[in-house]
Parts: C-alpha cells; sequence; structure tokens
C-alpha cells in the first residue's frame, strides 16, 4: 500500500467516525481530563501542604493554651485555698465575736431589767400618780454613783469585735443600748427627785425624743404594733421594745453566721404570738 492509499484509509476511518470535528473533540477531552487530574493534583498537594501548616499551628496554640490553662487553674486553685483559709479564720473570728455580742446583750438586760420591772407590773396611773416611797422597794438600791460605774462597764464592752459584728448590726446594738440604760437612768433620776414619769416621758413629765432614736431600727408600724400590743398597751413596753430589737440583732446574726435567717415572721406575727402566749399564762 503505498502513502496515497494509507491516506485515502485514514480519511476514510475519520468519516466513518464521524469527521474531524469528532476527532478533535475526543483529543481535546482526552487532553483536559489529563490537564484537570493534573490540576487536581497539584491543588491537592498545595492544599494538603496549607492543611498540614494549620493543624501544625493550631496545634502549637492548643499547647499554649493549655498550658496557660494549666497556669491560670494552679493560680486559681491557690487563691481559692488562700481565701478559703482566709474566710475560715475570719469566720471563727466572727462567731466569736457574735457570741460575745449575745453575752453583752444579756448583761445589758439583766441589769435593767431590774430598773423597768416597775413598768413590767405597773399601771402609769400607780406610779405616775402615787407618791414614789411605795414603789421603793421595786427599784434597786444603786446610788447614782455606782449606777454611773455598772453603765461604764456596758458601754465599754465588746468594742473591739466591731469589725467582726458589722456596722449595720452594731448600730442596732448601740440603739439597743442606749434605750435600755436611758430607761433605767430615768428610774434612778425619778427615784432621787420622788417623782416617776412613763417610758416616753422626760423627768418633768414633758416628751423625749425616745421615739425617734427608735425609729432608726425599728420602722413607725413595728414600733406602733409593739407599744399597742399585749393585755394592757400601757404595761411592759419597755421591754418589749428591748425584745423586739434583740429579735432584730437575733436574725442579723443569723444571716452572718448561717448565711439565713431563723426566724421569718415579722414584728407583727411575733408580738400576736407573745400576746396569745401571755394570755393564755393568765388564765
Amino acid at each position: 500500500m503505498n502513502i496515497n492509499d494509507l491516506v485515502k484509509t485514514i480519511l476514510a476511518a475519520i468519516g466513518a467516525l464521524g469527521g474531524v470535528a469528532v476527532v478533535v473533540s475526543g483529543i481535546s477531552a482526552w487532553l483536559g481530563k489529563i490537564w484537570a487530574d493534573k490540576l487536581y493534583l497539584k491543588e491537592s498537594a498545595k492544599h494538603q501542604k496549607e492543611i498540614e501548616e494549620l493543624k501544625n499551628r493550631y496545634t502549637t496554640e492548643l499547647e499554649h493554651l493549655r498550658a496557660d490553662f494549666s497556669e491560670k487553674r494552679d493560680l486559681l486553685n491557690t487563691t481559692f485555698t488562700a481565701m478559703s483559709n482566709s474566710y475560715t479564720a475570719s469566720h471563727e473570728r466572727m462567731v466569736s465575736a457574735m457570741e460575745e455580742l449575745w453575752n453583752s446583750i444579756l448583761k445589758i438586760r439583766g441589769f435593767v431589767s431590774s430598773y423597768i420591772f416597775l413598768y413590767q407590773i405597773l399601771l402609769p396611773d400607780e406610779y405616775v400618780n402615787v407618791p414614789i416611797a411605795s414603789n421603793l422597794n421595786l427599784i434597786p438600791t444603786l446610788t447614782q454613783e455606782e449606777f454611773d460605774n455598772r453603765v461604764a462597764d456596758l458601754t465599754g464592752i465588746i468594742e473591739d469585735k466591731r469589725p467582726f459584728i458589722g456596722e449595720s448590726l452594731w448600730f442596732t446594738f448601740w440603739i439597743y443600748r442606749a434605750f435600755a440604760i436611758r430607761q433605767a437612768l430615768k428610774i434612778v433620776r425619778g427615784r432621787d427627785k420622788g417623782k416617776l414619769y412613763q417610758w416616753d416621758k422626760n423627768n418633768d413629765g414633758s416628751d423625749d425624743s425616745t421615739s425617734g432614736v427608735l425609729r432608726y431600727v425599728l420602722t413607725t408600724k413595728e414600733l406602733d404594733t409593739i407599744i399597742n400590743a399585749g393585755p394592757i398597751k400601757e404595761v411592759g413596753v419597755p421591754q418589749r421594745i428591748l425584745d423586739a430589737i434583740e429579735r432584730k440583732m437575733l436574725n442579723e446574726m443569723n444571716e452572718w453566721i448561717f448565711g439565713r435567717r431563723l426566724i421569718d415572721k415579722s414584728i407583727e406575727e411575733q408580738e400576736r404570738v407573745a400576746s396569745l402566749l401571755t394570755s393564755n399564762k393568765s388564765k
């Protein structure tokens, strides 16, 4: 077969396959696949390299974060331990201060109750309009000087515990102490002058500022409830006021020590219960 015959055969074959366009299209597709595969392999290698670089970078950063977290965790643990030890120590001192505070309240109550006992058992008409001599047996025999010395002892107690009591509780205690001692002092001065007045009067019979001072720790409603509570509202008012302030201090001490109040009743509810108990005892 000569060259002409070979060319004719090839052209005949191309014609049989659909012509030159088909052949060119097939070759293009084949070459395109080769180029796509090469491009894919190239891009894939490039992306794989980038992924490895990112992975290595993030692994390093993660290790740094872990180390930093571990360091901060150790620091926090150390801080919490120190705080816990400090809180435990301060809490113990606080509890001790609260115990001394309550002992001081009991001392004040014990000293003052022997004086205001007169208000507990007599109506105002039975001591305001009656010669003092008839009630001398109800009043302690301490002189003014002896009384002042006892008061000095009571006013100097637990001053060093004030940082562990808190200003709110300390202020309430200060009002309690001032009111209690003032009531006892009225009895002493009334005894020496030969005439007694009601708990909310001065020694000349004029109104004093007691109610205004009490409103720093008792609301007007609470104070009115206390004054008007009981079977006979004119009797025992000073002691009822002291009892109410004591309960307030106890509630605050409970919150300091236990983190919550142990007495949830209001002043009104407590006075109602106390009144019912007093009524039942008298029957």
